[in-house]
């Protein structure tokens, strides 16, 4: 993964002297694809069991429900995406978390003494997975649904181990 040059920082991130953004990511739009199959399979099931359903009237309610769960998991995609954004220089990592009020923290890179990816079997599937960086005061960062975590933790990594950190 290149830095990211020629890019202005995001407004909620103020840059120091010299230093430079290396990565700027958001939850990956592949979040919503794995949603969506999952809603595949939701669909696949509820047509069984409306098949299976004694009568008309619980057969509505179940599928009710059933296009109601669809809805609410992929508006849960849809909002988790629209709520971190993450920026690392060569100096920090920053997150930015919230929809309607925003928090942000940081790490000194110079305190990362892990980065190792979580991925799950659907998240291998789509793409996607979390970034854990480890610090040496305790205030671990995570970055959620990234895409293409092996290449954002070999880039996170080789930029903590230039500010001083021991990532690995």
């Amino acid at each position: 993964m290149d830095p990211v040059t020629g890019v202005d920082p995001p407004e909620w991130v103020t840059l120091d002297g010299e230093e430079t953004m290396q990565l700027w990511a958001t939850p990956s739009n592949n979040l919503l694809l794995g949603v969506l199959a999952l809603s595949g399979v939701l669909i696949v099931v509820m047509g069984l069991v409306l098949s299976l359903a004694v009568d008309l009237a619980t057969g509505r309610v179940l599928a009710a429900a059933m296009i109601a769960l669809v809805f609410a998991l992929l508006a849960l995609a849809y909002l988790t995406m629209q709520r971190y954004e993450y920026v690392v220089t060569d100096h920090r990592a920053y997150e930015r978390r919230g929809l309607l009020s925003k928090t942000v923290r940081q790490i000194p890179l110079r305190q990362v003494r892990a980065v190792k990816v979580e991925q799950s079997a659907w998240q291998g599937w789509v793409g996607i997975g979390h970034l854990l960086l480890t610090s040496d005061t305790g205030d671990d960062m995570r970055l959620a649904f990234v895409e293409n975590p092996a290449a954002v933790r070999d880039t996170v990594s080789s930029v903590a181990d230039a500010a001083g950190g021991r990532a690995s």
